[in-house]
C-alpha cells in the first residue's frame, strides 16, 4: 500500500508539473505579445487654398501614438521641438503618415516656406532621430498650387503622393520617377478627370496576377459637381488617354 501510494503521489506531482509548465508558457506568450499601435497626425491638416487657409493655428504639428491594447495615448513627435536633424519650419504641418516597418514616413506641407515640403523617416523607437527621407525638388516642388496631400507606399517599396494637381512617384532610391518627362499621373483626361486642381487622396490596388500591373485610385474634389470624381489609372502611370481605366462622379469630398 505504501509503495502504491508513493507511485500515485509521483504521478500526481508529474501531472501538476506538466500543467504548471503549460501555464507558464501561456503567461510568457501573453507577456511577450506585441500590442498594436495607431499613429495619428493630430490637429487639423490644411486642405488648401479655397477650402481652408494654412496656418500654424490650424495645421497638424504633432504625431500621437495610441496603444490599442491599453488605450494609452502618447506623443511620438512634436514638430515644435528639436530633433536630431534640426528644427521644423514654424508653418510646417503633417499631411500624411505611412507605416514603414520600424519607421513612420511623414509627408509635410509648408505653403509659406515651400522648401520644407519633404518626406521624413521617423524611427518608432527613437523619434528624436528623425531624418529627411526625400526632398527631391522635382517632386516636392515649390509652387503655390502644388500642395502636398496624401502619401502611400506601393508593393514594390516606391512611394506615391498627390500634390493637388498631379501624383508623383518616389523610388526606393528616394528620387523622383517621371512618366516620360511629367509627373507619374499628370493631367488625366476624361472620364478620369475634367480638370485636376485638388487630388485629395490616393490609393493603390495590387495586381491580380504576377504579370499584370495594379491600379492607382485617386479622389478629386472641386466646386462643381463634375469635378468630384474617383479616377482609376494604370499603375504604370498616365501618359496617354488609354491609361485612364475608369472614372466616376461622386459626392463632394475634401
Amino acid at each position: 500500500m505504501g509503495r502504491n501510494s508513493s507511485k500515485i503521489t509521483a504521478v500526481v506531482a508529474g501531472v501538476a508539473l506538466s500543467f504548471t509548465g503549460c501555464s507558464n508558457n501561456s503567461a510568457d506568450q501573453a507577456s511577450t505579445a506585441v500590442s498594436k499601435k495607431l499613429y495619428i497626425a493630430s490637429g487639423q491638416c490644411n486642405s488648401g487654398v479655397g477650402v481652408t487657409s494654412f496656418g500654424t493655428q490650424n495645421s497638424s504639428r504633432r504625431i500621437s501614438k495610441l496603444d490599442l491594447a491599453s488605450n494609452k495615448l502618447s506623443i511620438l513627435l512634436d514638430l515644435t521641438e528639436l530633433y536630431v536633424g534640426g528644427t521644423f519650419g514654424i508653418d510646417t504641418g503633417v499631411q500624411s503618415l505611412v507605416n514603414d516597418g520600424k519607421n513612420i514616413l511623414m509627408l509635410t506641407e509648408n505653403a509659406v516656406a515651400m522648401s520644407d515640403r519633404k518626406i521624413y523617416t521617423i524611427p518608432k523607437a527613437s523619434p528624436f532621430n528623425t531624418q529627411i527621407y526625400s526632398q527631391d525638388p522635382l517632386a516636392l516642388t515649390q509652387q503655390a498650387t502644388h500642395i502636398t496631400r496624401d502619401l502611400i507606399k506601393d508593393a514594390d517599396g516606391a512611394l506615391l503622393f498627390s500634390k493637388s494637381i498631379v501624383v508623383e512617384k518616389i523610388g526606393i532610391n528616394t528620387l523622383r520617377i517621371p512618366q516620360a518627362a511629367n509627373s507619374w499621373v499628370n493631367a488625366p483626361a476624361a472620364p478620369c478627370a475634367t480638370s485636376t486642381s485638388f487630388m485629395s487622396a490616393t490609393r493603390v490596388l495590387p495586381p491580380f496576377t504576377g504579370v499584370s500591373s495594379g491600379k492607382i485610385v485617386y479622389a478629386h474634389a472641386g466646386n462643381t459637381a463634375p469635378l468630384n470624381r474617383l479616377g482609376i489609372i494604370n499603375a504604370d502611370g498616365y501618359s496617354v488617354a488609354g491609361n485612364c481605366l475608369s472614372g466616376v462622379q461622386i459626392n463632394l469630398i475634401t
